[in-house]
């Protein structure tokens, strides 16, 4: 569906009527009572959905209908009495509807044998008890989920449902989780995480009774045999629950290290070289070399998911930090030249600034490696940019007093809001005064300025590697298109886009052919990304200005 008709779909919901409305929930209302519920009852479900989704007023479903939809997910532990589809759109349309006074109530009152939630099975349940944003309901809830969680021979699906349950809640809602619960959950997340089987799970949709299958185990992402312990990076075509609950406890691992106190019990948390081990498992596994193409994305995110728990785990107990140190400068030493793996890198950059110093390791070679050839070289990608800015904008403090690394590469910095010009202005008015000195305040002052030459430049530079894209350009400009790829061949003139594409700072302030430039430049000055570009010129020197030191002015006047 395009969004064209998407819009359409939404813009009849708006203009639904009360009385629509009330025959909607009418009907909905006696279709939850019927044994047999056809097809058509199941697009009401999700007519009804897509309205409470897409409604901003305060939804009102009658008190009966609340009570069915409560009612009917309470006979889901009855084999083969609801479909499937149905139960998903009761949790749905009750998560939309939450938080209410109306789904509290029910909450309240499932103590109540009476109640219509006495028979719930509390794992369909667990999304809307979430969506209340009420505490003393949460509290209540959390202990039945540790139970879960921490029991031998529950499903595996509830304890799945049950270990994000807590994860949420415990990280939006610290105080609904005691001290005594999180060891309780971090050793169960530890144990899923080590002790899952080998063997692939059979084909579900297949039923042979008189032949057994053959047992597979799972392979490595790069199609050798595993015969180590299964992580997340093991590739199977079906995965039994226990593979399931490994990939579910990796995936909140980091968030459970943040629930950690200070003031837990050091006996409590025995269980934190497992973590670190597995994690280097992981590690070694994701610089195997992909059969399929797609996992190369999985790759990488786990890779940094993977050093972000590193990272954390030696936070909590910096006797870690000696050995996932050495692992992470090896790391390092084999990414530093692909500069396809920024984000990857950025990733070790920051475990690097935030334990080097205790190693008595100087982070200046690798913070040059980024912010000259992988930044210089990926400036143009929004993923790239996204992460860098974040990542200055988090670490300044460290930035300006360990390094002059800011001070030195901000011409790179300059070309990620020079690419996404609407995208980055507030996080530039951070970062910009730490770039500032009396060595640099001139030469930034004219790259604020330049700023819309280094944006055509950039985008001269994408026509020059993909010339299809010339006809991407605003109709408006000039007719000679080529004005500014000729000159930048030019071998006479290439020396101007040297210098305003350069990595490093301390070339000089400005160059005194600026007029040629901008006149090479004349047939970009409408491109919509120039444009963008001078908008927000004013907004830094606002900022330059406004951040005036002695020590910029003394710089400037000199």
């Amino acid at each position: 569906m395009d969004a064209a008709s998407v819009d359409g779909v939404f813009r009849d919901l708006w203009e639904v009527s009360q009385i629509e409305l009330s025959d909607l929930y009418t009907k909905l209302e006696k279709g939850l009572f019927l044994k047999q519920r056809d097809a058509q009852f199941v697009d009401t479900m999700r007519q009804m959905f897509l309205f409470e989704h897409s409604t901003t007023a305060e939804s009102r479903i009658p008190e009966s209908l609340m009570a069915s939809l409560f009612h009917t997910l309470g006979q889901c532990d009855e084999v083969n009495v609801v479909p499937n589809a149905i139960e998903r759109l009761c949790v749905a349309i009750l998560k939309e509807v939450s938080p209410s006074e109306q789904t509290r109530v029910y909450q309240v009152n499932s103590d109540n044998s009476n109640s219509v939630m006495s028979s719930i099975p509390s794992s369909l349940t667990l999304p809307v008890v979430a969506c209340q944003f009420d505490e003393d309901i949460l509290t209540k809830t959390m202990t039945q989920v540790i139970h879960w969680i921490s029991t031998v021979g529950i499903d595996p699906s509830a304890q799945i449902t049950g270990l994000l349950f807590a994860t949420i809640c415990g990280f939006y809602h610290p105080k609904t989780l005691s001290m005594e619960q999180k060891p309780v959950v971090m050793r169960q997340v530890i144990e899923w995480l080590n002790s899952a089987s080998l063997s692939q799970a059979p084909n579900p949709y297949t039923h042979k009774i008189f032949k057994k299958e053959s047992e597979q185990n799972v392979t490595e992402i790069d199609g050798s045999l595993n015969t180590g312990t299964f992580t997340l990076m093991n590739i199977g075509q079906y995965y039994t629950p226990d593979q399931m609950l490994t990939i579910h406890s990796f995936s909140v691992l980091r968030k459970w290290l943040l629930l950690y106190d200070g003031n837990d019990s050091a006996q409590n948390w025995q269980f934190l070289p497992l973590i670190q081990e597995h994690c280097f498992r992981v590690l070694e596994q994701c610089h195997r070399k992909c059969r399929v193409a797609a996992d190369e994305e999985v790759e990488e995110a786990v890779f940094q998911e993977c050093i972000s728990i590193l990272d954390q785990l030696c936070q909590i107990d910096v006797q870690f930090v000696p050995k996932t140190f050495d692992v992470i400068k090896r790391q390092a030493a084999k990414m530093c030249h692909n500069s396809d793996k920024a984000v990857s890198f950025l990733r070790l950059l920051q475990f690097i600034l935030n334990h080097g110093e205790s190693m008595m390791c100087d982070p200046d070679d690798v913070l040059t490696t980024y912010f000259s050839a992988f930044l210089g070289e990926k400036c143009t990608d929004y993923n790239v940019g996204f992460e860098t800015v974040t990542f200055v904008e988090a670490n300044l403090e460290k930035l300006c007093r360990k390094t002059e690394i800011l001070q030195k590469y901000f011409p790179n910095l300059f070309k990620i809001i020079a690419w996404s010009p609407r995208n980055f202005v507030s996080e530039f008015v951070d970062i910009l005064p730490a770039t500032v000195t009396t060595h640099t305040a001139i030469e930034i002052f004219h790259m604020i300025l330049d700023l819309p030459c280094l944006s055509a430049a950039m985008e001269t530079v994408l026509l020059q590697t993909k010339p299809s894209d010339v006809d991407n350009l605003s109709s408006d400009r000039n007719t000679n298109t080529c004005t500014s790829m000729e000159a930048f061949l030019n071998p006479l003139q290439k020396p101007l886009f040297n210098f305003i594409l350069r990595h490093k700072g301390g070339q000089g302030d400005t160059i005194s052919r600026l007029d040629v430039l901008h006149k090479v430049l004349q047939d970009l000055v409408n491109h919509p990304r120039v444009r963008q570009s001078a908008s927000v010129v004013p907004d830094l020197l606002r900022t330059f200005f406004c951040n005036n030191s002695p020590r910029w002015w003394k710089g400037i006047g000199e």
